[in-house]
């Protein structure tokens, strides 16, 4: 697995969005491609569902921070709650 930058996660969600999203959290399309999402106490999930929206943040549609989204301005800066995204 890699770690992923904030341009990467953008390049992964361009390419591969093609599931229809019902207009929730300002999305259109879902990405399918799973991501490992590490907050800071440790804790992981694989995501497998999830979106960017026009504020530039992922919204998180599955695993066990379902609901949940990651600030990407807040991940480039190292400032976010969720520390490490893997593909």
């Amino acid at each position: 697995m890699k770690e992923l930058t904030v341009d990467e996660i953008k390049k992964i969600y361009s390419e591969n969005s093609f599931i229809k999203c019902r207009k929730y959290y300002d999305i259109d399309f879902w990405c399918m491609i799973p991501l490992v999402v590490v907050n800071e106490k440790g804790e992981k999930t694989t995501v497998c569902r999830w979106g960017i929206n026009s504020n530039e943040e992922l919204q998180m549609e599955s695993g066990k921070f379902k609901g949940n989204f990651i600030s990407l301005k807040k991940y480039k800066n190292n400032e976010s709650y969720y520390k490490k995204i893997y593909c």
